[in-house]
């Protein structure tokens, strides 16, 4: 009896909490599946028949699901019209099975939550559990055979819109490998819950050192042209500006491996795709972050100000091709460039081009290649005119113009504000050698 009461005062406070007019009922008979308005029924029907068994974790009743045990709730000589209720109350069920599902199937209720929230296709307001569910009261409603009613999902799967299916998928096959991600977001407000940590996220504004010399990336130009160019977004000195390093990172985790594993190359768009999602969001939403240190919370924003690199790997993430005798992507088609016989290799030496006219290294001749330098720097290009039209499937099946120094479009002009940055790659130093 104490138990009955226990629960009552716990139903009613749920039933006053969600603003319901009714109370789902625990007993031997009902096991959740029926209705009540007047909560003496339930009171009632528990003192003559008991609790349903193992419902110890009262998880249609407000209590949070925090137990894990196994359920056996059985629908034998259950009344077929309790199916039929218009609200099939999907949630609750799925929320349910999360508590009371055995290890084993976890990862099959997974499938199940997850078909919960997927359209039945593209443009469905229904989703695929739902469609399932409707289906079987129809088939059990009417005494639909087995036959019968596999014969009408013969039907519908004839009629019904078919699934856009990814090109490249199609193409590739299964992927070859998979990728671990963190996501960003929660990352940066673990940062923030911190008050040291936040703190250090104002440095730059609050204790860097501003007396006209470029000692920060805070000093540079494109700093402050951004600032300039995206106001709202400078005003805020907690927004994030990440340099996005790729130097070092082995994607697959099999760093173990007695042999060198194959880097993703032009396919690690493939691999950026969380992160540049979670950097749209970052841009294009604000996202409410706890700043402990000025105990307050605000809505934080980020982008990346630019990517470091070596001259390979920038290839890689600008779709550039940094090979060959075109490989300067600031001169293109117009590299100084020179075939060694003997070593086979391909030099670039006419970097005099870079200094001012007038320069009195452009006339020396025996310091250099015996001539005397008289060609200019080419004018500046818009980089995504370049890029703009190329339609680059990616895949190991795919194969790029063998004259094409572009070699696709970089996942990175997804993002809005990326054709506004002036330097949008920046190679290592120690990489950068006279």
């Amino acid at each position: 009896m104490d138990g009955i009461e226990s629960f009552i005062k716990v139903a009613e406070a749920n039933r006053l909490n969600v603003g319901s007019q009714k109370i789902w009922c625990p007993c031997m008979i009902c096991k959740n599946f029926q209705q009540y308005d007047d909560v003496k029924d339930i009171e009632v029907h528990l003192m003559k028949d008991g609790f349903m068994p193992k419902y110890t974790c009262w998880s249609m009743h407000g209590e949070s699901r925090v137990e894990h045990g196994t359920s056996s709730i059985s629908l034998d000589n259950h009344d077929n019209d309790n199916l039929n209720v218009p609200n099939d109350n999907l949630s609750e069920m799925l929320n349910d099975l999360e508590t009371n599902v055995d290890d084993i199937d976890q990862e099959k209720l997974k499938q199940l939550i997850d078909d919960s929230e997927k359209p039945l296709y593209t443009g469905s307001e229904i989703s695929k559990v739902d469609v399932v569910l409707k289906l079987f009261n129809l088939k059990s409603k009417h005494g639909w055979s087995d036959k019968s009613f596999t014969d009408l999902l013969v039907l519908l799967h004839d009629i019904l819109p078919k699934d856009e299916v990814n090109d490249d998928v199609t193409k590739n096959g299964p992927p070859a490998k998979l990728l671990w991600y963190l996501p960003i977001i929660p990352r940066l407000k673990r940062l923030f819950s911190d008050e040291k940590e936040a703190k250090l996220l104002r440095w730059h504004s609050d204790s860097r050192v501003k007396d006209g010399k470029l000692r920060h990336v805070a000093d540079s130009p494109q700093w402050r042209n951004i600032d300039n160019m995206f106001s709202e977004f400078g005003n805020e000195i907690r927004n994030i500006r990440f340099g996005h390093s790729s130097d070092g990172f082995n994607p697959f985790g099999n760093m173990s491996s007695r042999h060198s594993p194959k880097q993703p190359g032009n396919n690690i768009d493939v691999y950026l795709s969380p992160l540049i999602d979670d950097l749209k969001t970052l841009w294009n939403t604000d996202v409410e972050v706890y700043d402990a240190y000025k105990k307050e919370y605000f809505k934080l924003r980020a982008m990346i100000f630019c990517t470091i690199s070596d001259f390979p790997a920038y290839g890689n993430l600008s779709g550039y091709k940094t090979k060959g005798k075109s490989a300067c992507p600031v001169c293109e088609d117009d590299t100084s460039s020179m075939w060694l016989n003997n070593c086979k290799k391909t030099v670039y030496m006419g970097h005099r081009r870079f200094l001012p006219q007038g320069h009195n290294y452009r006339n020396k001749k025996e310091e250099f290649d015996g001539t005397v330098e008289d060609c200019s720097v080419r004018k500046r290009f818009n980089a995504f005119s370049r890029v703009e039209k190329l339609n680059v499937v990616l895949g190991k099946r795919n194969r790029v113009e063998k004259e094409a120094i572009w070699k696709k479009k970089s996942i990175f002009w997804d993002l809005p504000y990326w054709k506004n940055l002036q330097v949008r790659h920046c190679l290592d130093v120690m990489y950068v050698r006279a």
